[in-house]
């Protein structure tokens, strides 16, 4: 199944958000927030991995608009 366009694009700016604008800490630390073990949300060896693997998790859990609440209260210059 493919996401549709505009999930897909929020999903990029998500992700691109995490990993240009957290430290690994806080991308773990938003997992923890969202309800989720960070270790085993934002799985990866580098800070895009982890940005990624946690947008995915927030997405499959039903967290998205959760996670882009939590971002633009840490960041709220973060453009999503």
């Amino acid at each position: 199944m493919q996401p549709d366009a505009p999930n897909a694009n929020r999903d990029t700016a998500i992700s691109t958000a995490l990993n240009t604008l957290f430290t690994d800490e806080e991308i773990n630390g938003l997992a923890w927030e969202l309800g989720m073990d960070g270790e085993n949300a934002a799985t990866g060896q580098t800070r895009s991995a982890k940005a990624v693997a946690l947008t995915r998790a927030a997405v499959q859990r039903g967290k998205r608009a959760a996670l882009v609440a939590f971002i633009q209260r840490d960041r709220p210059n973060a453009e999503l």
